[in-house]
């Protein structure tokens, strides 16, 4: 039984539970007459290096005194996990999650503090230069590939008599992806400029998974659960997997976004080879693409469901080009600045 299983785990942090409360179908709140837990049936594997990145996470938390991460329990016999039956659990304070319906300032407190602990994890190294202008290049020859591809499948779309709502979104979507291509293409070119300009590259504590089931908030403090996905890397890949998230959906709060963003470089200003990649992982159209290609590739799936995830796709399209519109404005001031100085 789900609730044997349970407290077989608990025995080993010495808790014996007054009531078990199945919140989804991996995590538990647990009350004791004194104190309330959370009890999460992880999505982990059992590999050393996932668990090792996870256990990074609590390490960096310790050194760096980061509230913002909320702790785990350590076990009776000092693990912060605990291994049961193929799986792996881990225990942690009960937060309260904060609705939706809180004032829009939160946001500030979620790029305070996720800058904080970019910033204060972040460790810099000397670019190897030949082999990110490979990288840059290799891109480029793919996004042109990518691009051919679009186009000779809106082709076959038009030459049909009758298309499905479907192939006529992608039709309807056509002009700006073709954009979102281009400016792709010339962010790329940016970033391969920044980085022979800047010489240098700089990763931290990434979260891995940011999204606003996995932000706790109140007030304008933010504290974030769920390092499953941890790694080290570059900052505005996390950001990226954050806008990613966050812009599919018709109802997000984009110009919140733009609003409060300005906290994150309060606490971790970025190098302009780092915006130039935001910008790139914003924008790029390959996830479009992928959506259109599983629309040929699994035609027996319901169209509704193709139709929402095409809709997604170009929502994260949409808004990722109006947030690179701010960032091409702020390279264009960095450029005369760098000018002046010249």
């Amino acid at each position: 039984m789900l609730e044997d299983r349970i407290k077989i785990v608990l025995q080993e942090y010495q808790i014996g539970p007054a009531e078990i409360v199945p919140i989804t179908s991996r995590l538990y709140k647990i009350h004791t007459y004194h104190y309330t837990f959370a009890l999460k049936r992880s999505r982990l594997l059992p590999e050393p290096e996932a668990l090792a990145n996870w256990e990074n996470v609590y390490r960096q938390a310790n050194i760096h005194r980061l509230d913002s991460i909320v702790p785990v329990y350590l076990t009776e016999k000092g693990q912060i996990n605990v291994r049961y039956e193929n799986e792996i659990y881990y225990l942690t304070p009960w937060q309260e999650k904060l609705e939706r319906d809180e004032p829009v300032h939160v946001l500030e407190g979620f790029f305070r503090e996720l800058a904080n602990i970019h910033a204060v994890t972040m460790e810099e190294y000397e670019l190897n230069q030949e082999l990110a202008q490979d990288t840059v290049a290799n891109e480029l020859r793919q996004l042109e590939s990518r691009q051919a591809d679009l186009l000779e499948q809106v082709e076959r779309f038009e030459a049909r008599r009758y298309m499905s709502p479907f192939e006529l979104q992608v039709c309807t979507h056509y002009r700006d992806v073709e954009f979102a291509f281009s400016k792709t293409v010339s962010w790329l070119e940016a970033y391969k400029e920044d980085l022979q300009r800047e010489r240098i590259s700089r990763t931290c504590l990434c979260h891995g998974n940011l999204r606003l089931s996995h932000l706790l908030t109140k007030q304008e403090q933010a504290k974030f659960i769920n390092w499953e996905n941890a790694y080290t890397g570059s900052p505005v890949q996390d950001l990226s997997v954050y806008f990613h998230h966050e812009w599919q959906y018709h109802d997000n709060v984009f110009q919140q976004i733009l609003q409060s963003f300005p906290q994150y470089e309060k606490q971790n200003r970025l190098l302009q080879s780092e915006k130039s990649l935001l910008a790139v992982l914003t924008i790029n159209p390959s996830t479009y693409l992928e959506t259109v290609q599983n629309y040929q590739r699994y035609p027996d799936r319901p169209l509704p469901f193709q139709i929402r995830d095409l809709e997604r796709a170009y929502r994260r399209l949409y808004h990722g080009l109006k947030f690179q519109e701010v960032l091409e404005t702020q390279r264009q001031k960095y450029l005369e600045e760098l000018e002046e100085e010249d």
